[in-house]
């Protein structure tokens, strides 16, 4: 017998031996709480790439639609400006009462005013567009 032949057939011999000995595998002896802990720890991980993926997502959306509301401006100020100056005006003021309420806190009766403030602005805003245009 050759060098080759003698360690290919001591390999066989242990590895029948350690078969034969009744022992699991290393990944089997491991604690029921290792395993707990191992999908637990694969669970945090796959959640967190999902968040992440998902904040990208709604940021590219956030700024596309960004993107698109300034070039709506744009658009709406070549065509008329009066009106897209009026538009751009009462959503800042809109802005402006949205920061405040978030600042400042809510107080009853708040929320109600602003939506009435803004239906009542809407509703001049087109008329003027819809009187002019």
């Amino acid at each position: 017998m050759d060098r080759e032949e003698r360690l290919a057939r001591a390999r066989a011999e242990v590895a029948a031996a350690r078969k034969a000995d009744g022992k699991p595998g290393l990944w089997a002896r491991l604690p029921r709480g290792t395993w707990h802990v191992i999908a637990k720890v694969g669970r945090f991980l796959l959640e967190l790439v999902g968040e992440a993926v998902f904040e990208v997502l709604v940021a590219v959306l956030a700024i596309g639609l960004f993107v698109g509301v300034l070039a709506l401006v744009a658009w709406g100020f070549g065509v008329n400006p009066i009106a897209t100056t009026v538009l751009v005006a009462g959503l800042a003021v809109l802005l402006v009462f949205g920061v405040l309420d978030l600042v400042g806190g809510r107080r009853p009766g708040r929320i109600g005013a602003i939506l009435a403030g803004t239906g009542l602005f809407t509703v001049i805003w087109l008329g003027y567009v819809l009187a002019y245009s």
